[in-house]
């Protein structure tokens, strides 16, 4: 079964969840956002590329990060939202292809952190 798109959801509730894939939201209100991506090569360097990029936009988006301004707490919540649920994500999708994209682009292999809940407290 080919999979042609990947969930990101973002909340409180699931933030230790396997599935879907999930990092703590700020406000702690559930999104979701779906990355398509059966129109990818995910064996080419373009395919790759794009699937990293849609990564990255849905997890800003699943994460509140907007074009606005936000205080200093709430930029850092946001940054490590992104950075943990693209890793997940990564790592969720399992594919190698873009597991190694990601560890050249993000200077490492993606691994779980800590959870955002201990770094808040």
């Amino acid at each position: 079964m080919t999979r042609t798109a990947l969930a990101i959801a973002t909340s409180l509730a699931a933030a230790f969840a396997a599935a879907p894939i999930s990092a703590l939201a700020m406000d702690s209100e559930a999104r979701t956002v779906t990355v398509q991506y059966g129109d990818l090569n995910l064996n080419s360097t373009e395919g790759v590329d794009a699937m990293l990029n849609r990564i990255e936009r849905a997890s800003e988006s699943a994460c509140g990060v907007t074009s606005g301004r936000a205080d200093l707490r709430t930029q850092r919540f946001q940054r490590e939202c992104v950075a943990e649920t693209i890793a997940n994500t990564v790592e969720t999708l399992g594919v190698a292809s873009v597991t190694s994209a990601y560890a050249d682009r993000h200077g490492a292999a993606p691994a779980r952190t800590a959870s955002l809940a201990s770094r808040e407290g």
